[in-house]
Order: C-alpha cells, then sequence, then structure tokens
C-alpha cells in the first residue's frame, strides 16, 4: 500500500565564493551555488538514507532508506513538492538493509540490492537480494544469494552495454556477478582474499568505462597490504587484472578505497580513498586506464575526512563530492561531513559543511540530472530532532545543490 507523507519543511542555504581570475587588473569570475532540504525523513516514512538518489522525466526522486517503521529499509518517491511517498517496506524475506541506491532498468523498472537475508526458492534464509520494482511500488526478487555464490550485496547495481546487471558481494572476500532480466545468475569472478594481489572486499558498485571495461576497488587486499586495497578492471567475460595496488605506508596515496570509480571527461579515471594520504583521512586521486595515478587532495580533518563515496563530474569538469565526517561544526565530535567540489587538478572548494539542521553524515553516492543540479542524501540530520532511534539526531534527508 502507498503511504504518503509531507515533508517538514524547506530549508535553504545560499552558499557563496569568490573565484578570482585576473585579466590585466579585472576579477572576472563571481559564482553561487545554492544548496536546498528537499525532504526529511521522521521514521514514519522511512529513516537513515545511506544511498543515492535517481530521477525520473516528471522531476520525481526515487532511493531507500535502511530503517523505517517495519524495521527493515523501505524503498521511497520524492516528488517535485517535497511530498515523500513510501513504495515499499523490506522484510525479512525481501531482504533487508537496502543500502544500495536504485537504477533505471531499459524497460522502465526499478533494479537494486539489498544486504542481508531474502527468502530463497528452498525456504531458507539468504545472504541478500537483487530485486526490481516497478515506479508505482509492484515489488519482485530477481536473485537470492545463497552464501556459496556471494554475501553481502551491499554495493548497488551497474547496467552494462550487453543488457545485463552487474554488482559485487563483500563477504568472504567477495565476487563480481552478472544478473539478467530473467535473474539468471553467474559468478563472473572470486577473490581469493586478504594479502592476495587481485584484492578483498569489494564495497562499491562497479562502472563501465568507453572502452568497455568494467572498473571497480577493493577495500582490502593486493600484494602490499591486507587492509591497502586496489584498483581493478574486468572485462563483460571475466579476464581481470589489477591496475594499482594501494600502497600508503610507502607512498602515502591513500588506502581503502571503499568507493566507486567515475570515468571523467578527460579519460581518466577518479576516484577516494576513505583512509591514508599525508593526514590519514584519505584521499582524491586520479587514474589513467593503464594505471598512472597521481593523489589530487589529502583530507585534512577541517576540509573533510573518511570520503567513503564516489565522486561525480559536472560541468566544465569539476567533479563533487562528499566526506562522511570533518569540517567545521561541533554539532559531532569529528565533524559532520562535508559537501565539496574539486578540479581535476586537485583545487578542491567545501561547498556545504554539514552541522544537524542541514544534514550529518552524507554517506550516499551523488547524482546529477539533465540541468546539472546535483542530489544525495545525508544519513541523519534535518529538523526533526524526536525522529525515533535517531538520538535526537534526525532521521536524514534528501537535498540538492544547483549550480
Amino acid at each position: 500500500m502507498l503511504s504518503i507523507h509531507k515533508t517538514i519543511n524547506f530549508f535553504t542555504l545560499k552558499i557563496l565564493f569568490l573565484s578570482i581570475a585576473i585579466l590585466g587588473n579585472f576579477p572576472k569570475i563571481a559564482q553561487a551555488e545554492t544548496y536546498q532540504i528537499l525532504g526529511q525523513f521522521d521514521g514514519k516514512n522511512g529513516s537513515f538514507p545511506a544511498s543515492s538518489v535517481i530521477t525520473d522525466s516528471k522531476g520525481n526522486l526515487y532511493g531507500t532508506t535502511t530503517y523505517g517503521p517495519k524495521r527493515f529499509g523501505t524503498v521511497f518517491k520524492l516528488t517535485p513538492q517535497g511530498v515523500i511517498q513510501t513504495l515499499f517496506h523490506f522484510s525479512r524475506d525481501t531482504g533487508t538493509e537496502p543500502i544500495s541506491g536504485l537504477i533505471w532498468g531499459k524497460d522502465g523498472n526499478l533494479y537494486g540490492t539489498t544486504r542481508y537475508r531474502g527468502k530463497r526458492p528452498d525456504g531458507k534464509i539468504g545472504s541478500g537480494t537483487v530485486y526490481k520494482m516497478t515506479p508505482n511500488g509492484q515489488f519482485s526478487l530477481l536473485h537470492v544469494f545463497d552464501y556459496r555464490h556471494g554475501q553481502l550485496p551491499g554495493p548497488g547495481l551497474l547496467l552494462a552495454n550487453d543488457g545485463n546487471f552487474y554488482g559485487v558481494t563483500s563477504l568472504d572476500h567477495g565476487t563480481i556477478y552478472r544478473v539478467n532480466y530473467k535473474g539468471d545468475f553467474t559468478v563472473l569472478y572470486k577473490f581469493s582474499g586478504h594479502g592476495k594481489l587481485n584484492g578483498s572486499h569489494p564495497s562499491s558498485p562497479l562502472i563501465q568505462a568507453k572502452d568497455g571495461f568494467l572498473y571497480g576497488t577493493t577495500a582490502g587486499g593486493g600484494k602490499y597490504n591486507h587492509n591497502q586495497g586496489t584498483i581493478f578492471k574486468i572485462s563483460l567475460d571475466g579476464s581481470f587484472s589489477t591496475i594499482w595496488d594501494f600502497n600508503d605506508k610507502k607512498l602515502k596515496g591513500g588506502r581503502m578505497p571503499t568507493g566507486s570509480l567515475v570515468e571523467g571527461s578527460d579519460g581518466n579515471l577518479y576516484g577516494t580513498t576513505r583512509e591514508g594520504g599525508n593526514y590519514g583521512y584519505g584521499t582524491i586521486f586520479k587514474i589513467t586506464p593503464n594505471g598512472n595515478l597521481t593523489t589530487l587532495v589529502h583530507f585534512n580533518g577541517q576540509n573533510g575526512r573518511y570520503p567513503e563515496t564516489a565522486l561525480i563530474e559536472g560541468n566544465k569538469g569539476i567533479f563533487y563530492g562528499v566526506t562522511l565526517f570533518g569540517g567545521n561544526s561541533n554539532q559531532c565530535s569529528n565533524g559532520c561531513g562535508t559537501l565539496f567540489k574539486v578540479t581535476s587538478d586537485g583545487a578542491l572548494t567545501t561547498l556545504v559543511n554539514f552541522n544537524g539542521k542541514n544534514g550529518i553524515f552524507p554517506k550516499g553516492n551523488l547524482t546529477k540530472d539533465s540541468k546539472g543540479n546535483i542530489y544525495g542524501t545525508t544519513v541523519n540530520g534535518g529538523s526533526n530532532s524526536t525522529c525515533p532511534e535517531s538520538e535526537g539526531k534526525g532521521c536524514g534527508l534528501v537535498f540538492k545543490l544547483s549550480p
């Protein structure tokens, strides 16, 4: 059944900053970006959104929350008028903790994964699910994991150019899998574990680059240390190679890349590491498809700490991203997180310091619409301090950054 809950209010924050380019003696560039809260969760309509949102042609946003009134998470739709509609409540049988974002299939349906559970065809408890849902909330399971072929498919799906979905599982070293619209499932590759050359624990969705290969990261493994991580590529037929092994102890280039990569318009791949670098709080890097890596940013706490998610390219080669902690707010012991932009050569500007009312802990990937607007979520925060389960920190929100 569809339940509709109005959001509490609109909150708009103007982020003003000045970028000056000198031609002769004249300042040339002044730019403003607008941060706006589109919807806030109150527990009844879901809580703790930890993933990205996607748009449709009518301006609606779709996403998931990891918790809700029935405990196991929801799928929601946020209208342009700021109304949150709960489309689906997860259960033990359908899967729990939908921490991945949704994607559109070519059939016009929504596809996603849950991190845990699901009821297998033999009636036993599964280890996560892949599901499909119509935009009006009709739900069906495509695949339930059975422990032998992968566990914790928390990272979301990629729809590749061959018409199949690809994803990863994170537990027991991890796998790369393929599933089609009918639910036919194949394990494409198995990671071998800590200290192994091919990495372990892939924790983010795959991307497909212009060369046709799938690219991804592992949060652990690699040839230097079990908790350093790797960058890899794999063909659609399963031919696998590691293109970078992180070695933060020696190179200070970061470790534990938990976010996806993004292919820039310049042909390079861009990404983040959750930890490491000069200050230990993570890095931003770019890497060529043949494996030449350059560290662009070392997070220092004040400009953010622990970037767990992917970057997204906006207009004019500018990338946007978030850090889970850090920034200048004293409302959280280690900062409440930041929203930033960064150039391809590493010039970083903090656009938003999250502080509670405007959100806390941005954990999901950012997404972009056709007009260049950026959308994201925060796990906590908002004006609803009475939200259940949140200890006064709010149930989270959906935001928009307009260029």
